[in-house]
């Protein structure tokens, strides 16, 4: 915790009927230095070919591929090779938490304690098959793909049960945007021939259906900015773009001339893209002209992003690359305005603080002890907290920046 009288900024709450009175406590805020956005090599511990990555929060993140699976516990800074739960080459990652993670292959591995230990989840709708793509989209609830079908829990990941039987579909990748609305994407090519195959569904995995492709080629990697506005790559080099859930496609860019494995947004108009030739392309244009970095002379397989525009990068060879941002500049830490819901008696904390750093929000009677109520890591410099009714009727509340 940043020390008191130097790091944080809060605000006073005192309710004197239906009045409430707001007093804002300034003292001064926290400093960092400021860093340029680049992509740097990482020591990832490992020389297996890395298929898949995925960051509990923002320093704790799990890589997957032949024969390895990688942790760390920085941000990137160190990796550390984990127990394996059984030989293979691990085609997807998940992590639910710093410690409950799940890799797969043809069975999915589940681990409640940071990888030290895994049980052997099998599906027997689906005995052989890999599994490409795992994600979840609460505590309770995940989807998978395996096999061409799509999977869902409802139980955290102890059992799964068939969603989507597939029906001769190649899909190999899931899209979680939300609660209630997931996209499947994937395909085939084939003796000179490639489609693509593309489901979803609007109600939280209940029911499925199959979008025709519209002749797309393979779908390769794709990346969603919103509930129907989403990006595709495909097989035949095109960068698509749609806004109605996949209805219709609009192509971006026809000579990308990369073939790319895997891509994320950070907002509607910057992405990355990682490609088969080891290059990483950046746009700021909605994918109209993409920047070229050449970050590898082997594949680059997948790409995560905990927060903001932190983004991570792995491939063949054990290659991991870390984006950093000038997120870590000087940014007031403060509460910067309250707002009570008379309809629930809630109460709303507007804050203000550096994107990607973990806060505590905590709350006191009589400045003696101060109680946890919230934890966040915010996108954006600017957000807001919702607290329950009777938290604090009265009392004092103040936002602490945790050390990672």
């Amino acid at each position: 915790m940043l020390d008191l009288q130097s790091k944080l900024r809060g605000v006073a709450v005192n309710r004197l009927g239906a009045k409430w009175s707001l007093v804002l406590l300034l003292l001064a805020s926290s400093h960092q230095d400021s860093r340029g956005a680049e992509w740097e090599r990482q020591a990832s511990g490992t020389q297996g070919d890395l298929a898949a990555v995925h960051f509990a929060d923002v320093e704790v993140g799990y890589a997957a591929g032949f024969l390895t699976v990688v942790r760390t516990l920085d941000g990137g800074v160190t990796w550390q090779p984990l127990s394996l739960p059984t030989n293979a080459a691990f085609l997807s990652v998940f992590a639910k938490s710093a410690t409950e993670v799940f890799v797969g292959r043809q069975s999915l591995f589940h681990s409640v304690n940071g990888g030290a230990s895994w049980r052997r989840i099998e599906f027997p709708e689906a005995p052989s098959g890999s599994i490409f793509d795992v994600k979840f989209s609460s505590d309770t609830t995940g989807f998978l793909v395996k096999l061409g079908k799509v999977f869902k829990t409802v139980d955290r990941g102890e059992t799964w049960t068939l969603a989507f039987p597939g029906g001769g579909l190649y899909l190999s990748n899931i899209e979680v945007v939300g609660s209630q609305t997931i996209y499947s994407t994937g395909g085939i090519t084939y003796d000179g021939l490639t489609r693509a195959d593309f489901v979803r569904s609007y109600d939280g995995g209940t029911t499925w259906e199959v979008v025709p492709p519209g002749g797309l080629s393979e779908i390769m990697a794709s990346a969603w900015v919103g509930p129907r506005e989403g990006y595709v790559f495909t097989f035949s080099q095109q960068v698509l773009k749609t806004s109605d859930g996949g209805d219709s496609w609009v192509p971006v860019n026809d000579t990308l001339g990369e073939l790319v494995l895997d891509a994320c947004f950070i907002d509607a108009q910057s992405g990355f893209a990682l490609c088969y030739s080891g290059n990483i392309l950046s746009t700021t244009n909605s994918g109209v002209s993409w920047d070229v970095y050449r970050a590898s002379d082997e594949p680059l397989n997948a790409i995560a992003r905990p927060c903001g525009g932190t983004c991570y990068a792995v491939g063949s060879g054990g290659r991991i690359f870390k984006r950093t941002t000038g997120q870590g500049r000087s940014e007031e830490v403060r509460i910067s305005a309250l707002d009570y819901l008379t309809g629930t008696g809630g109460l709303v904390l507007r804050l203000h603080g550096s994107p990607c750093k973990r806060y505590r929000i905590e709350v006191t009677h009589d400045l003696s002890w101060w109680e946890p109520v919230a934890e966040c890591v915010p996108e954006a410099e600017d957000w807001h907290v919702n607290l329950e009714a009777g938290l604090a009727p009265i009392g004092f509340f103040r936002i602490v920046q945790v050390q990672n």
